[in-house]
């Protein structure tokens, strides 16, 4: 920014120094060097409009709409600027030629100082659309309108030497110059914009050509009038400089959202690879009626899709030491014990996990000395991922709850950040292999028909989220690419984008639910600001509340509201709460949100003014799955929102009166 302020300004000084030093030179050119100058000047004109028009078509923006059709016709009273210094025009026009060529200077610097300027002020609003056409007509009817008053009217002489402006009629041109030229400095887009960078040399230009030298040319074809037809080509020259920078810009960004969207196009089709293996994986393992069958089929799909050389399968044992209760291996002679991992020294492995992930790409380097580090030496293990799975703990001592899955490689490895999510997607499944297994084992026992509706309804979810979110940041890219090829159709990408946020929200709160019944809470509350989740919540669902006519409040107070809570769970809470006033009432319904402090609590509430709920369903609210549910449903959002509130040991409740509205409150921890 500082070096092309800089630049204004060195610039501005040259030109005011060179007028200065032009001011007594003698020079009297000719008609004929008149003619070229302008015919270079109509050329560039002309050239300057059809490329301003073709980047407007390119990327739809009022202000190149403007400038387009400002350069054509300024090309166009350029040409009769060019022609009139021709005496075949003396006989055909009501005025002399010497009194033509300046009228028809200022009425083309005149005409383009005007559309400059509102260029700016259609810019300043690019959401406004114009009929390209209406623009069009308008600007070129008035510029053959402009030329027709060179037929009609006999002009007045326009050099008055004896005042100090010899052509004052300039000052028109000169006072929209100038407005276009501290509009467009004031807009500050210069700062970023290349266009709008070289467009503000072009106004400088302009502004010195009318007011430092045009203004003062005492005659035809003197010193100053030369130097004002040059610095009038060279303004020309650098808008067209900025146009072909903004259009190469232009190319380089679509190139590079082709090139961004050919990424995300193989990362889908790499993740739904990915889904469909695992699937398999996880199908397959449960074919196998013994556990230790199915543990080694687990591990040895592992080693052909990582191209790794010994995994294992660890789980905790009473003194909380991982030991190894299945392995599988290509090599020989191996010398691994059976607790493979002691207590004390597994927080130093698990200090190096990422999201519960522990990648090792050297294990001389990167881990320090242990009985666990000699024992992978020893055996020439020198790079592994590790990753714990925390399985359903019903029945199970706490100590018995972590299992793990551990490949190696006999290499120093560089795990890459694909291998790396591909190894949490397959534990993540093997996980729920693992508990069918464990269940399996104990089905007399402890197993249920809800437990297998959990298991099934979370494999499916499982299944459909990493292609739906693929399919959603897919959905994104298109949505913003502002691409012409898709525009008529954004209606159906929007209707697709909102439908498949509905279905995560659907996901979220069946893994939600599964997790938290499971056992594997990963409820992590801390410090967050209450206002701002709030915010960005109700931001979210903005879009339903629009579509349903709705509108949502929330004001929070002038201080922060800090609470001690799970922030994505919370926002979870929030999410369900609001979509359910949205999904169950009638359209035009008013959603108030409140958060304050209240008997050593945070309370919440979200309440609308809609149909309530009737006496007889309020025992079933938070029940899962419940029948009596209003409306058309999935029933898991109020059951959902009550398991996290359980899982931060605070409470939900709501009151309700039909025909009148209802309030569901739920409360936080405070951080005082």
């Amino acid at each position: 920014m500082n070096k092309r302020l800089t630049s204004y300004v060195v610039l501005s000084i040259f030109l005011i120094g060179s007028s200065l030093l032009l001011r007594d030179i003698e020079w009297a050119s000719s008609s004929e060097l008149h003619t070229l100058f302008e015919a270079i000047a109509t050329v560039f004109a002309f050239i300057v409009g059809t490329i301003a028009l073709l980047r407007f078509y390119t990327n739809k923006n009022n202000k190149f709409l403007f400038i387009g059709s400002a350069f054509l016709c300024t090309a166009l009273l350029d040409c009769f600027h060019t022609v009139a210094t021709s005496d075949l025009f003396s006989v055909k026009l009501k005025t002399e030629v010497s009194v033509i060529i300046p009228w028809s200077w200022i009425v083309s610097r005149l005409f383009l100082a005007v559309l400059l300027w509102l260029s700016l002020k259609e810019g300043i609003e690019p959401k406004k659309r114009f009929a390209e056409i209406r623009v069009f007509l308008g600007i070129f009817s008035f510029a053959l309108l402009t030329l027709s008053f060179f037929w009609i009217i006999h002009l007045p002489y326009p050099y008055y030497p004896e005042y100090i402006i010899h052509r004052p009629q300039e000052l028109f041109a000169l006072f929209f110059f100038i407005l276009a030229l501290f509009g467009y400095l004031r807009k500050g887009e210069w700062k970023t914009d290349h266009f709008e960078h070289w467009l503000v040399i072009a106004l400088i230009l302009s502004v010195a050509d009318e007011g430092l030298f045009m203004i003062f040319s005492a005659r035809l074809f003197d010193t100053f009038f030369d130097v004002a037809h040059i610095l009038k080509i060279i303004s020309y020259g650098a808008v067209l400089v900025g146009l072909l920078i903004s259009i190469f810009n232009i190319y380089k960004t679509k190139e590079s959202q082709g090139r961004e969207l050919s990424k995300l196009t193989g990362q889908l089709k790499n993740s739904l690879d990915n889904e469909k293996t695992v699937r398999n994986v996880v199908t397959n393992s449960r074919l196998f009626e013994e556990p230790g069958k199915s543990y080694s089929y687990i591990l040895e799909e592992l080693q052909h899709l990582f191209k790794t050389d010994i995994n294992f399968i660890l789980k905790c044992d009473e003194k909380e030491n991982l030991v190894i209760i299945n392995k599988f291996s290509k090599l020989n002679n191996l010398n691994f014990e059976k607790v493979l991992i002691l207590k004390e020294e597994k927080q130093n492995i698990f200090n190096k996990a990422v999201e519960n992930l522990v990648a090792v790409n050297n294990v001389n380097s990167e881990l320090e000395s242990s009985g666990f580090k000699e024992l992978l030496i020893k055996n020439n293990v020198n790079s592994f991922l590790f990753y714990p799975i925390l399985l359903n703990n019903r029945d199970k001592k706490e100590g018995d709850r972590l299992d793990s899955l551990f490949v190696c490689s006999i290499a120093p490895r560089a795990w890459q950040e694909n291998e790396k999510e591909f190894f949490r997607l397959f534990t993540d499944a093997v996980k729920m292999s693992l508990n069918e297994m464990r269940q399996r084992i104990n089905i007399e026992k402890f197993i249920e028909v809800e437990d297998l509706r959990n298991t099934f309804i979370a494999t499916l979810t499982h299944d459909l989220k990493s292609p739906i979110l693929a399919e959603q940041k897919a959905l994104e890219l298109i949505i913003q690419s502002h691409d012409s090829k898709v525009i008529d159709f954004l209606e159906y990408f929007n209707e697709m984008y909102k439908t498949n946020d509905d279905l995560l929200i659907l996901i979220n709160n069946l893994l939600t639910i599964y997790h938290l019944e499971s056992g594997d809470r990963g409820i992590q509350p801390e410090r967050n600001d209450l206002n701002g989740l709030i915010e960005s919540s109700v931001g979210s669902l903005k879009y339903l509340a629009d579509d349903n006519e709705m509108q949502i409040t929330f004001e929070p107070g002038e201080e922060p509201l800090y609470a001690i809570f799970d922030r994505d769970s919370i926002r979870r809470v929030l999410v369900n709460l609001i979509s359910n006033a949205i999904k169950h009432n009638s359209k035009g319904v008013l959603i108030k949100i409140r958060a304050e402090k209240t008997d050593g609590h945070i309370q919440v509430s979200v309440s609308d003014n809609g149909k309530g709920i009737p006496d007889e369903e309020k025992q079933f609210i938070f029940q899962r799955y419940p029948s009596g549910k209003r409306g058309i449903s999935s029933g898991l959002g109020l059951y959902c929102a009550k398991q996290i509130i359980d899982a931060h040991n605070q409470k939900i409740w709501f009151e309700t009166v039909e025909n009148k509205g209802t309030t569901f409150y739920f409360t936080l921890q405070p951080d005082f």
